[in-house]
């Protein structure tokens, strides 16, 4: 091989050389935009979340605390106040108002559940209260109370209160049903503060804890 042949080959891989570096510096310059470009996505899509997620606890936390003042005649403390059928009623009639005045649009899906749980019983007692509640006959044919509410799927409390026996000599809603029914709404009210998270700790008493 002669001397002229050797230069061009050399001249050949120089140039190879110098376009597969330009290749590889090209590459790496696409990836690094393309690396960029999802981690800005991502930034974008996290941001957008937070916000969406700040929004929505400042928006639950205005109809929750309408809902607490609601729920005022299924307080424990001092000492629960007789609750009467027209009262029941009207607490009903009131919370159906406040789900659909936008209260039912922010709620979490436990909270939903919570809160048709508690109608739920007001309907129960409602309707017995005013012989509307399927007889034992009619409970009978739909293969009894237990199947009747299991299709109804609801919760252990509410098939308490469909199994209570209600005063009807009286206005007043039997002690055994109101303390079902108080029940009820505290695990409502639960459920609202575990979804604006008021009980949980805030950082910066657990940075103070921690410091100690």
């Amino acid at each position: 091989m002669d001397q002229s042949t050797v230069t061009v080959i050399a001249a050949v891989i120089a140039v190879l050389g110098v376009i597969g570096t330009a290749v590889a510096s090209t590459y790496a310059v696409v990836i690094k935009g393309q690396k960029d470009r999802e981690i800005a996505d991502l930034k974008v899509g996290q941001d957008l979340l937070i916000e969406y997620d700040k929004d929505l606890r400042a928006r639950r936390l205005v109809y929750y605390e309408k809902l607490l003042s609601l729920m005022l005649p299924l307080a424990k403390y001092p000492e629960p106040e007789p609750l009467t059928y027209s009262k029941l009623g009207l607490l009903s009639i009131k919370l159906r108002r406040w789900y659909f005045e936008g209260g039912g649009l922010y709620m979490s899906e436990p909270t939903s559940n919570r809160y048709f749980d508690l109608q739920d019983g007001f309907k129960i007692v409602i309707q017995k209260q005013d012989n509307r509640w399927p007889q034992n006959s009619e409970l009978e044919s739909l293969g009894g109370l237990k199947e009747y509410l299991k299709r109804k799927k609801v919760s252990p409390e509410v098939e308490a209160i469909a199994r209570g026996e209600l005063n009807m000599s009286g206005d007043q809603v039997p002690e055994e049903i109101y303390a079902r029914l108080r029940a009820l709404g505290s695990s409502l009210r639960t459920s609202m503060t575990e979804d604006v998270l008021t009980r949980a700790g805030t950082y910066l008493r657990d940075e103070r804890r921690l410091s100690k």
